[in-house]
């Protein structure tokens, strides 16, 4: 008998241990095979430590698809100045090769600015908030391709994978054909169809309308799937010309119309980057004359007002008050801040 209660008892631990690991990780969205488009939110300056605005295009569980709002300026001489700032594809209209790819990658990891005429080119700084929130991704996997009704809307949608990362080749990218067409544009071009200029979601046109390129009609935004044509690459116009915000493609090289293309770098970040850092304060209770604790509090608070944090009452103490040098027991704290508040307690009887 006593063998078969043991039995059971050991069975019943096996299968709490078995299902605590899933306990743990339940509240994570799960990420999906395809994102999902969204009227996306705006980062500011502020909130992510780039020059630039970036707009979220796509969901994927805990996650957000992000792109620049503005062109990478690859020349500080010419800051500023998108006649100066595009750069050819590359040789070949492979992404993994291209100049593009490079382009984004030396923004991501070059911490330090080249300066050219008294002004710098634009890279990622090395504390910039937005490092905090990168997660690395497959988009170099799936380049995707571009025009075909079959599969273009679909093969060069990428994912995110639950690790962050806040240097390295890759983790920014430049959009797919799948993912302009679907989230970022106002009409994309399908070859072989009727109508080759299909209208875009009501959702992608929104977005289109929250990035900056300029309003030229031979400058547009690179993109990393290869053209249908061996000597293009696939690429989203502006919303001058005969067909604004097209996604389409360009020739490799400068020289021809629709070929001054500029670069724009796309993320995926953890969504908790669009709110705001928590602040946190320790509340200190110590003895005036030897200085000891005699309590702490600690508090996780999100920016904006903070306290009033009071003194204690303690057995054989009298009132405790604000220590020299103490932060206030009321005020206003941003993001990431850390303050103490410091009460000193005499004794009754010293």
């Amino acid at each position: 008998m006593r063998k078969k209660v043991l039995s059971v008892a050991i069975a019943a631990l096996m299968f709490l241990a078995a299902i605590v690991p899933f306990a743990n990780t339940a509240f994570a969205a799960p990420i999906a095979d395809k994102p999902t488009g969204v009227d996306g939110r705006i980062l500011t300056p502020e909130q992510t430590g780039d020059v630039s605005e970036w707009v979220e295009i796509a969901q994927n569980g805990d996650y957000s698809l992000i792109v620049r709002a503005n062109y990478i300026n690859l020349s500080g001489f010419h800051y500023g100045e998108y006649t100066w700032q595009y750069t050819s594809f590359g040789a070949t209209n492979v992404y993994k090769t291209s100049n593009l790819r490079d382009k984004i990658n030396n923004w991501f990891n070059s911490f330090d600015p080249v300066f050219t005429g008294g002004k710098p080119n634009d890279v990622l700084p090395k504390d910039a908030r937005l490092r905090n929130f990168t997660m690395q991704n497959n988009a170099l996997s799936v380049p995707g391709t571009s025009c075909s009704p079959k599969n273009s809307l679909t093969d060069g949608l990428s994912k995110p994978t639950a690790i962050k990362a806040s240097v390295g080749n890759d983790v920014a990218f430049a959009l797919s054909y799948s993912e302009a067409a679907n989230f970022v544009s106002k009409i994309y071009f399908m070859r072989e169809m009727s109508i080759a200029n299909q209208i875009s979601s009501d959702i992608a046109i929104s977005n289109y309308e929250k990035i900056t390129i300029p309003i030229d009609y031979i400058y547009c935004m690179w993109l990393r799937s290869p053209g249908d044509l061996s000597y293009t690459a696939a690429a989203m116009s502006c919303e001058y010309g005969a067909y604004p915000g097209r996604v389409f493609q360009n020739a490799l090289q400068p020289g021809n119309t629709y070929t001054y293309t500029l670069v724009y770098p796309a993320l995926w970040v953890d969504s908790a980057i669009f709110k705001p850092d928590d602040a946190f304060i320790e509340v200190e209770h110590r003895d005036a004359k030897d200085n000891s604790l005699l309590d702490t509090e600690s508090f996780v608070v999100v920016p904006g007002v903070y306290g009033p944090y009071e003194a204690k009452s303690f057995e054989w103490y009298f009132d405790g008050v604000l220590a020299e040098g103490s932060a206030p027991a009321k005020g206003t704290v941003k993001g990431g801040d850390e303050i103490t508040i410091t009460y000193l307690y005499e004794r009754l009887i010293p």
